[in-house]
């Protein structure tokens, strides 16, 4: 059982960017006082719990791809973001990561995430702030703010997997487009077939027509041009 310390102002107080096994109850601090990040996560952790503090910066940033096995992960920060995973996060085993906030968000999400749990906390900015395009696969999320919103969207969420937001499944999102797709489709034929149904609408057949003037016993025709048909409806 170890218990590791890293501490920094405005850097990073625990860089982790390769593969730390931790055994029994070993915990990993990294704490930033100033606008730096307490944990940057870039690596593979199996065991132990890692815990990442913050006053103005990030508590944990999850920054490459990243394999947890087993793993607890707690990010706090005042102002800044909690967790900020803006990399490709795969949770195996019993790993939980929270992140909790003051003013800022609690989980920050600009990556992709497959399993695990994944909770979001702050006291006025947003529990979960999905910051550009990202994934969810597999993964239960919750997400609650004080005063602020549950969630914040800034950005495309893709969701898949039997993914849950505050224990309600998510519809896959592969699974939506697909029916937003056949309703295109079904929207499509319909404006065809209206369209058909104006064009074969019924014509009157174009007759000339003609006025005959006659005087004094003597009659000519004259041609006044065509009668307008009837616009079909």
């Amino acid at each position: 059982d170890v218990t590791v310390n890293g501490n920094t102002t405005s850097g990073t107080g625990v860089d982790v960017n390769a593969n730390l096994t931790n055994q029994g109850s070993t915990t990993v601090n990294g704490n930033a006082t100033g606008s730096g990040t307490g944990m940057d996560l870039a690596g593979n952790v199996t065991g132990g719990t890692v815990n990442g503090n913050a006053t103005d910066g990030t508590g944990v940033n999850v920054s490459g791809d990243s394999t947890l096995t087993d793993v607890t992960v707690n990010g706090n920060t005042t102002s800044g973001t909690g967790v900020d995973i803006s990399g490709n996060l795969t949770n195996q085993g019993s790993t939980t990561i929270t992140g909790n906030s003051g003013s800022g968000a609690g989980v920050g999400l600009n990556g992709t995430v497959t399993g695990g749990s994944l909770a979001g906390n702050s006291v006025s900015g947003p529990g979960l702030h999905v910051t550009g395009n990202s994934t969810l696969n597999g993964v239960d999320v919750t997400a609650s703010s004080q005063s602020g919103p549950g969630t914040q969207m800034d950005g495309m969420l893709s969701v898949s997997g039997g993914t849950t937001l505050n224990g309600e499944e998510q519809k896959d999102s592969a699974e939506l487009r697909r029916q937003v797709y056949e309703r295109q489709q079904q929207l499509s034929r319909s404006d065809t077939v209206r369209d058909a149904y104006r064009t074969s609408g019924y014509r009157v057949e174009e007759k000339p027509v003609s006025v005959e003037i006659c005087t004094d016993g003597e009659c000519r025709a004259l041609e006044t041009g065509y009668a307008d048909a009837p616009k079909a409806r």
